[in-house]
């Protein structure tokens, strides 16, 4: 796994030494980098003359032998380098450096990145978590308190990789529902095609295919383990009508009452939830006569409960 670090561009004169990148990676634990030197943009560019250009590596204060580290590079007037990685012990600043033999090479767009090639490795799994490292970037204590806004909301085995680049057939307990996925995110964890992340464009709840953002570099199937990961509120706007008036009128029914075949889904649902919020009052005049007022204004009556010390104890008239 390699994350980036840190990146910084500017324009430079490479005829002598320039420090282009300066970062301190973690100021609690070591980590393992390399840092990559992207030389023109398409405008500002190298002389194209090539030759031997010069970079070196600084982690806090020292030089990284062999410095400076000759490239020979050549005449395309863009370039890229990387670095070997190398270790950064907790709290160092690491710098690059990079130095062109050309004397036409004195404004040349530079793009620098540091990278973070083992990031979970012991640069942060195998440190100690304490409260101080929990906002600390890249840290276990950091990622492990992240962990309580993931919802996975399905995992399984894919039944293969689909009909393109793109796609995968979950597993046969996926949503039946189409749609259902669509904004979240899917991750592969073990098996073929492992590591990877792409959000969902499309699901098909018939065939279990799943359409993804972005094509496989490796191509998952039937070896793949998965894990979907909740981005969307579809789960909860998908929740059709039929389905809510079910769970309300079982409310209704648990509450005492049940609803008459002109009330709408709205209008129940404004009962159960007056119901909760225990917005009842003695009606005036009476001792055993209470009224239940809508939640919005206070003021409308929806029902009446009469109670008895015979059966039925209680007695729900809707208003």
């Amino acid at each position: 796994m390699i994350t980036q670090l840190d990146t910084e561009n500017a324009n430079y004169d490479l005829t002598t030494q320039q420090t282009v990148l300066t970062h301190t990676p973690n100021v609690n634990a070591p980590v393992l980098c390399q840092g990559l030197i992207l030389l023109g943009d398409g405008v500002d560019n190298l002389d194209g003359t090539g030759g031997n250009f010069e970079v070196t590596v600084t982690v806090g204060g020292q030089v990284i032998e062999p410095d400076p580290k000759v490239v020979a590079f050549s005449t395309a007037p863009r370039a890229a380098v990387w670095t070997d990685a190398f270790p950064v012990p907790a709290n160092a600043e690491v710098l690059l450096k990079i130095k062109s033999p050309n004397a036409g090479d004195d404004d040349v767009d530079v793009t620098a990145s540091l990278h973070d090639v083992g990031v979970s490795a012991n640069g942060v799994w195998d440190e100690v978590i304490s409260k101080e490292l929990h906002n600390v970037p890249l840290s276990a204590a950091k990622r492990v308190r992240q962990l309580e806004n993931i919802h996975i909301i399905h995992e399984g085995t894919a039944q293969g990789s689909g009909t393109g680049d793109n796609t995968i057939v979950l597993a046969a307990t996926a949503s039946a529902d189409d749609s259902w996925y669509d904004e979240d995110w899917l991750t592969l964890v073990e098996g073929t095609g492992a590591g990877q992340m792409r959000h969902v464009d499309a699901y098909d709840g018939t065939t279990k295919e799943m359409v993804v953002g972005e094509d496989w570099k490796f191509k998952p199937d039937a070896t793949t383990d998965y894990i979907i990961v909740q981005r969307s509120s579809s789960h909860v706007h998908l929740l059709e009508a039929a389905a809510l008036t079910q769970i309300v009128t079982t409310l209704m029914a648990n509450a005492g009452f049940t609803a008459g075949g002109t009330m709408t889904f709205a209008e129940q649902l404004k009962i159960v939830v007056a119901w909760c919020a225990g917005n009842w009052r003695l009606k005036s005049g009476t001792t055993n006569v209470y009224q239940l007022f809508d939640a919005d204004n206070g003021v409308t009556v929806i029902l009446e409960m009469t109670l008895s010390q015979t059966t039925p104890y209680r007695t729900i008239t809707v208003i």
